[in-house]
């Protein structure tokens, strides 16, 4: 009996030393995450330069696009009320071609059942 709760010790003793381990790795990785996302933070940062924009200026574009979506999923609208929609706007002289674009966009939507 006793050579057996020897074992079950030593084993308890490699279970608790392999869980050491494994959070040792798990914390090595998430360093390594966040050293990753430093990085990538420092890039976006050097090109949003390269324009006059720094990191306040992406987020709220970001958000933008966030609410956008959230907008358009929450007010999903049909093929014909989308159409009329695009219809009616009144495009810049630089993106007129962009409503021409929509407009086939939908059309192909609207042909292959995707969206209705």
């Amino acid at each position: 009996m006793k050579e057996q709760e020897k074992k079950i010790k030593r084993l308890e003793a490699k279970i608790e030393y392999q869980k050491e381990m494994i959070e040792q790795q798990g914390a090595d990785i998430k360093q390594l995450v966040d050293y990753k996302n430093q990085i990538n933070i420092y890039l976006l940062n050097n090109l949003l330069k390269n324009y006059n924009m720094n990191l306040i200026d992406y987020q709220q574009l970001t958000d933008l696009k966030t609410e956008s979506n959230t907008t358009f999923h929450k007010n999903r609208q049909s093929i014909q009320e989308a159409r009329k929609v695009l219809d009616e706007i009144v495009f810049p002289k630089d993106m007129e071609d962009l409503k021409s674009t929509l407009q086939k966009t939908l059309k192909v939507l609207e042909d292959s059942g995707i969206y209705k």
